[in-house]
C-alpha cells in the first residue's frame, strides 16, 4: 500500500523546482507558510504524476486532482491524503471505495 513516506521520496527530488516555481513573480519580501507550500508542491507533484500516465484517462486524472483538493481541507497531514489519493490511483478503484472509507474511518476516529 502506497503511504505517506513513499510519496516523501518521490516528492523530495521535486520540491526545490516546484517552490522556485511558487516564487516566481512574487516580490523578494513575499512568504508563504509551510502549509501552503507544501500544498502547492503536492498539487504539482501529483498534476506531473498523474499526466505521465498516457494511459490514465482524462476525466479520470481531473477527479484524482478533485479528490486531494477537496478532502486535504479537512486535514491536517496533506502528505497522508495525497499518499491516499495515490493509492487510489495506483490500485485503480473507483473513487467512491475512497469516498466511503474515508468517511467510515472518521466516524471511528482514524
Amino acid at each position: 500500500m502506497y503511504n505517506k513516506e513513499q510519496l516523501l521520496l518521490e516528492l523530495e527530488p521535486h520540491k526545490a523546482r516546484f517552490e522556485a516555481k511558487m516564487r516566481e513573480g512574487q516580490p523578494p519580501q513575499w512568504r508563504a507558510n509551510q502549509r501552503t507550500i507544501d500544498l502547492y508542491c503536492i498539487g504539482l507533484f501529483l498534476i506531473e504524476k498523474f499526466e505521465a500516465d498516457t494511459n490514465l484517462p482524462e476525466d479520470r486524472r481531473h477527479r484524482l486532482i478533485w479528490l486531494f483538493n477537496r478532502t486535504v481541507r479537512a486535514e491536517d497531514d496533506p502528505f497522508i491524503v495525497a499518499a491516499n489519493v495515490v493509492e487510489t490511483y495506483i490500485s485503480g478503484k473507483e473513487l467512491a471505495f475512497y469516498y466511503e472509507n474515508y468517511f467510515i474511518e472518521r466516524k471511528r476516529g482514524g
